[in-house]
Order: structure tokens, then C-alpha cells, then sequence
């Protein structure tokens, strides 16, 4: 399986060591675009034999948002004619399932040309140790509908991905092809102790545009540690362990989106 992983990076010096271990075991190709990181990023990323790094580029200047969701909608397209699959996913995002280019090459067989993840949003008391592999170490999260994204897909398939702000859903064209089963899953490792998200949150704030404070698009990063706090007892009683014996994650989630009548006529995964 040859597939092909798309990322954006800023400052992102503690999650590209996990970032690079989960997809460097499987990716044969990994491109990610570099908003002028200064924590070192860029060196971590180059020094990855399989990654290409390109420089970020805000096209649309008071809005990180548009930028990102303009980059995604395209870069992958340099991926037709030479990969079978591509992941578009943030650098906290973990593409999983317990075997999972096996699975990608079952759904190859199949016919399947589109495939969301469903989402979770995975949570520790303390910061990972370097070397791990989250997938296998850091299993206990929440089931999150919100993050569950259309972000997995065969390049040769389709058209447009015409994805929503935030790539939390997408309406795409083209051989759209989904699976019977809902069994890929998004690890979402933000949620890495209180102290992490809390201080992540106060940089990323600042990194936000004009268009983005009016539409209120990540407008979580302006969370204080006291309503941080509270959205991680709020998840505790939901946490399950994703590698539980038998664990199936359709099981744990409400109906997809992309499995409801209304959502699939329209197009709207």
C-alpha cells in the first residue's frame, strides 16, 4: 500500500517525534508545510528520511482557517497517479486501527475510495515519555462525533474534497465509495494534561486572524485552565480503552454523519 500524508506544522516540537513514529511505520511519503516554526520543528521533521517539507504559506492573510482549508483541499492532488491512499490530519491526529494497512488494502479490494475515521479524543494525566508510540501506550479516550473526519480517501477516486472549516466534514465529488463498517479511527492527542492543552491553547491563540476571532473559528484556544479543567472531568466517565480485546468503535459512537439519509443524498460526510 503505498499511501501519502499530508500535515500542517507550527511549533509543534513536542508532537513531531509521536507525529513521525505513528506515520513513518506505514507512510511512504510524508509532506508537511511549516507556518516558520522557531522551537526547532523544521530540523525534527527534515531529519525523517520519508518526509518533504514545505513552507506554509497564509493565502488568506487574517485567517489561518481559510489558509489551512485552502492548503488541504489541495495539496494532495500531487498524490494522484502514485498513491492508493492519503491521510489529510493535523499533527495531533492518529490514523488507527489495529491493522491498518491491512485494512486499507481490503478496502483497496473492495472498491472502497472513501473512508472517515471516527473520532476520539484521547486523554492523559501526564505529558507521553519520548519514544513512545501513542497508539499502543495512550489508549483510554473519549468517543467525540465532532472529530470524526472525512480526512482518509483514494486520490485517483476523487475530484474535490471541498472541506469545512476545521476538516470536520467535507462534500466531496468524484467515485465516492464508502465502507460497509465504520472501523478506522482519529486518535486526537491534544488533551495530553491539563498543563499541555493550557499552554498549547495561550500560543495558538495568538496565532489566530482577524477572520477566524470573527467567525469564532478555534475559538477554544481563548479556554481558561479552570474550563479546561472541566472538559476533562466531563469526558472522564466516557473514556474506553481502544485496545480493549474485541473493541469496536462503531459500537461507540452515535450514528455517523455520513450514515444518516439526509447527509448521504447531500453529499455531506
Amino acid at each position: 500500500m503505498r499511501i501519502h500524508v499530508f500535515s500542517v506544522c507550527w511549533n509543534e516540537a513536542k508532537m513531531a517525534g509521536f507525529f513521525l513514529r505513528h506515520y513513518g511505520a506505514f507512510a511512504e511519503r510524508i509532506v508537511v508545510y511549516d507556518e516558520d516554526s522557531t522551537d526547532g520543528s523544521p530540523s525534527l521533521l527534515r531529519s525523517a528520511p520519508n518526509v518533504t517539507l514545505k513552507r506554509f504559506v497564509r493565502t488568506q492573510p487574517d485567517s489561518f482557517d481559510l489558509s489551512k482549508k485552502a492548503l488541504y483541499d489541495a495539496c494532495w492532488k500531487e498524490s494522484r497517479g502514485t498513491a492508493d491512499w492519503v491521510m489529510i490530519v493535523d499533527m495531533d491526529e492518529h490514523v488507527h486501527h489495529p491493522r491498518l494497512v491491512a485494512q486499507l488494502a481490503e478496502y483497496k479490494r473492495a472498491g472502497v475510495t472513501f473512508v472517515p475515521a471516527l473520532g476520539f479524543q484521547m486523554f492523559t494525566d501526564e505529558f507521553p515519555g519520548k519514544g513512545e508510540r501513542l497508539s499502543e501506550t495512550r489508549t483510554r479516550g473519549a468517543p467525540d462525533r465532532w472529530y470524526s473526519k472525512p480526512i482518509v480517501f483514494d486520490p485517483d477516486a476523487v475530484d474535490e474534497l471541498n472541506l469545512a472549516i476545521g476538516g470536520h466534514s467535507a462534500q466531496p465529488t468524484g467515485r465516492i465509495v464508502l465502507p460497509a463498517e465504520d472501523e478506522l479511527m482519529l486518535l486526537h492527542y491534544k488533551f495530553l494534561s491539563l498543563e499541555y492543552v493550557a499552554a498549547r491553547n495561550g500560543i495558538l491563540q495568538g496565532r489566530r486572524g482577524l477572520k477566524d476571532v470573527e467567525n469564532k473559528w478555534g475559538k477554544h484556544y481563548a479556554n481558561t485552565p479552570e474550563q479546561i479543567g472541566r472538559e476533562f472531568q466531563k469526558k472522564e466517565a466516557a473514556l474506553v480503552d481502544i485496545a480493549a480485546p474485541g473493541f469496536r468503535p462503531g459500537a461507540t459512537h452515535d450514528v455517523p454523519r455520513w450514515r444518516r439519509p439526509d447527509s448521504a443524498a447531500a453529499g455531506r460526510f
